[in-house]
């Protein structure tokens, strides 16, 4: 089973930004607005060390907000404990079958087309869009390395497992309706 996913990049997405936003493009959500609200600034006027107002300046991060998922896209998303790889598996297979990509926690030392392979655990998310139970791997987009499509070993995948996430794409919103 392997389902029909384009990845989606940009310069300035994280690993599980990148995930969220090729999973919101499957199904057919545009990324546009995925961080509407979750960018901003705050001042703070004792900040330590702060002798200028530049300073005392602190930027928001950007990162996908779960809220807007849902509220605009319509997207449900939920988090899976870290735990038993067959838990893992079975959770797989049962959203392939619902034809739903499956984000998930890799560590990157399991990760054999990543540059810390065997070498650094460092975290990162991959989306997993296929399973060929033949040849014993699942099939992985890495849209914040690369456009290309990946095989994981099972042996991989149980070892750097972590985390995952589901998501379900309900009716799509007219987002003009919604409130901003």
């Amino acid at each position: 089973m392997l389902l029909s996913v384009e990845p989606v990049r940009q310069e300035y997405f994280s690993c599980i930004d990148s995930v969220v936003a090729t999973a919101a493009n499957y199904f057919g959500r545009p990324a546009a607005l995925m961080f509407l609200g979750y960018m901003g600034f705050s001042y703070s006027p004792d900040k330590k060390g702060a002798y200028t107002y530049a300073d005392r300046l602190s930027y928001g991060v950007l990162r996908y907000s779960r809220y807007t998922l849902e509220q605009y896209y319509n997207i449900m998303v939920s988090w899976g404990p870290p735990g038993q790889y067959r838990v893992l598996e079975q959770v797989i297979q049962r959203e392939l079958g619902y034809d739903r990509p499956v984000g998930t926690y890799l560590d990157s030392f399991y990760c054999p087309w990543n540059a810390a392979y065997q070498k650094f655990h460092i975290e990162h998310f991959v989306l997993i869009i296929g399973q060929d139970t033949d040849k014993g791997h699942f099939i992985c987009l890495d849209p914040y390395a690369s456009e290309d499509t990946y095989f994981l070993s099972v042996n991989h995948l149980k070892k750097g497992f972590g985390k995952y996430i589901l998501f379900e794409a309900q009716e799509a919103r007219d987002i003009r309706a919604c409130p901003l």
